[in-house]
């Protein structure tokens, strides 16, 4: 018995030193290591952007694919957003969350015609409606500070178009995830207070990448 004894602790004693070093050799593989960290990193990545997931991945699906996932969504030839000089024509609805734009500085109010034409070419570029909306979870005003702070973004520009006959009085660009935003600040640069109403328009990719279509259709319904 103690001859079995012996050979049993002898046993559990190799498991465990077996384990052990198994142990030290995964926390010494750099392999192993550099997928947790990317997971984590990755995991941090996602729980930042808080832009609502069916803006994100409306971008790059076209104009049919989106109606089609939208029915009730419109072509509407109001704008969407007054700055940049450009009119945003949008796929959507006003009191939606958000709507679709196609262009990026692209004027004109011809997006159903576009869509009649190229609905299965033209893609969505980004989304619009207000910071409140694009950024739910900011559940109150903020101070440039805090709303920066909130987003985590360091750099931005506010351009007060001083120099121009614009109509809206200012607006923040900035970088935020992968996307160019810009949101349409009215007052805030006297008062630095970024306000749940205040329009918005996030866009990613090629902001050109319908403007063929729009020649086409603008030349074949508005000759010269």
């Amino acid at each position: 018995m103690k001859k079995i004894m012996i050979v049993l602790m002898t046993i559990v004693l190799c498991f465990g030193l077996s384990a052990c070093g198994s142990k030290k050799q995964n926390d010494n593989n750099p392999s192993t290591q550099t997928n947790t960290q990317v997971t984590q990193q990755n995991t941090a990545n996602e729980s930042q952007n808080q832009i609502p997931n069916g803006a994100i991945t409306a971008i790059g699906k076209t104009f049919n694919q989106l109606k089609k996932e939208y029915p009730d969504y419109v072509a509407e030839d109001a704008n969407a957003a007054s700055f940049l000089e450009a009119d945003f024509p949008y796929l959507g609805l006003p009191d939606a969350q958000y709507s679709f734009v196609f262009f990026g500085t692209q004027e004109g109010d011809i997006l159903a015609d576009l869509g009649k034409y190229y609905g299965n070419q033209i893609k969505c570029i980004g989304a619009t409606g207000t910071v409140g909306n694009i950024f739910p979870e900011m559940t109150t005003d903020l101070s440039f500070k805090d709303f920066f702070s909130f987003l985590g973004v360091k750099k931005y520009t506010f351009n007060d178009w001083k120099a121009t006959d614009r109509p809206a009085p200012g607006a923040l660009i900035f970088k935020y995830e992968g996307y160019d935003i810009v949101i349409d600040a009215d007052d805030s640069q006297s008062k630095k207070i970024v306000k749940q109403s205040y329009p918005i328009l996030i866009t990613k990719g090629d902001k050109t990448i319908n403007d063929h279509y729009y020649n086409k259709v603008f030349n074949k319904l508005y000759p010269n």
